[in-house]
């Protein structure tokens, strides 16, 4: 066995897109992290020595034990020479490309028998099939109006897809774990969606003050899934919020939001985002606060300009637009994005089309941030447009 226990090999820390090199095995750029020997000035081990960051799409996984091993340094590594860079990266391609390649193993999967995985797949898509019911209730629903009267319009509703259930149902396993109908209840119902916008969870809130077990609930896994509307990451800006009422008030300010619907974001997000302005608009409160912080490191070791946003004189973003309004907010936040993002300069874009309304955001030298009034063709967000 080779004894590396005298070296401290590491993986180079994010210091910006510099220390985020092209992975050998799927090629993305600004993904690779190489390992450092940091008893000789934390100077790269080898060019193929590291981890993708791309998990779940690549898995290449190259560590000094197994490059010593390859490579058969069997000394002091300071007083044994390298080989050519050609001659370094041959054995890790090798173990990636070549037949009887040994690569760092994967995960173990869970076992799941056949047919466990064919009940979970039917289970999604009822799911599924029950979000579309829902959304076709929501029209002129009790849902809808609930919606109205925290300052979400119905056009904001439907482009995050809201829906409503006349009867979400309550199970409880009884003494001899048979599942019993404990009662029913009115919710407005929330699609989480996946980057491709396909339904893996829904998240049901009470529109009563009278509900069974808990105001808000969740059916689903939501782990790799976000509330948001068709094409918030096409904007410039997007803004992380923590429950689905924020993002749809910041979206009727016009801005992209979506929200984790939880305290965790999904492995995705931060590589969709690298090198990309994200405002972590967490609540206001303690647990708003340590999650935020935890996004942030998270998105930031991605490259992406993640920067704190807080509500003020309020807990949360759909508090604060009812306690000041639509065009208050707005103008909150867009003095924020000038501070966040001074070298961001907001351009007017004129549209044509009488249909589609596109905010026209101004700055004048030595004044703040203005914006027009907001035009009855307002149909939905306009980031995407904007930045």
């Amino acid at each position: 066995m080779i004894n590396t226990a005298t070296f401290k090999f590491m993986l180079e820390s994010y210091t910006g897109p510099h220390s985020r090199h092209t992975c050998p095995k799927c090629g993305a750029s600004h993904e690779f992290s190489r390992y450092i020997d940091t008893e000789n000035g934390n100077t790269y081990l080898d060019d193929s020595v590291g981890k993708c960051n791309r998990t779940n799409n690549c898995n290449y996984h190259y560590t000094p034990k197994q490059y010593f091993a390859d490579n058969g340094f069997t000394g002091d590594f300071k007083k044994q020479p390298f080989k050519s860079r050609k001659a370094r990266s041959a054995a890790a391609l090798a173990r990636v490309f070549s037949i009887g390649a040994t690569p760092t193993p994967a995960p173990e999967p869970k076992d799941v028998s056949e047919g466990a995985s064919e009940a979970n797949a039917k289970k999604l898509e009822r799911l599924q099939s029950q979000m579309k019911q829902y959304q076709a209730a929501f029209e002129n629903s009790p849902a809808r109006e609930y919606l109205q009267q925290r300052g979400i319009s119905p056009e904001t509703a439907q482009a995050f897809g809201c829906g409503y259930s006349q009867a979400w149902e309550h199970w409880e396993k009884d003494k001899e774990e048979h599942w019993q109908l404990t009662g029913t209840d009115r919710r407005v119902v929330f699609p989480i969606t996946d980057p491709e916008g396909n339904v893996l969870a829904v998240h049901g809130r009470a529109i009563d003050t009278e509900f069974f077990n808990s105001p808000k609930i969740t059916k689903g896994s939501r782990k790799e899934a976000l509330f948001q509307p068709a094409n918030a990451f096409d904007a410039d800006i997007i803004f992380l919020c923590e429950g689905p009422a924020d993002a749809m008030a910041l979206h009727e300010c016009g801005f992209a939001a979506v929200a984790s619907v939880a305290t965790s974001i999904p492995s995705w997000l931060p590589n969709r985002r690298a090198f990309r302005k994200v405002f972590v608009a967490m609540d206001a409160d303690e647990t708003g606060d340590k999650s935020a912080d935890k996004h942030i490191n998270e998105l930031r070791a991605h490259g992406a300009r993640a920067v704190r946003l807080r509500p003020e004189g309020a807990k949360d973003w759909n508090e604060m637009l009812l306690k000041t309004s639509a065009d208050a907010l707005r103008n909150f936040i867009q003095v924020k994005i000038s501070e966040a993002f001074p070298d961001y300069e907001l351009q007017t874009k004129p549209e044509t089309s009488p249909e589609i309304f596109v905010r026209e955001i101004y700055v004048e030298p030595g004044e703040a941030l203005k914006s027009l009034h907001q035009s009855p063709y307002f149909t939905g967000w306009t980031n995407a447009n904007l930045f």
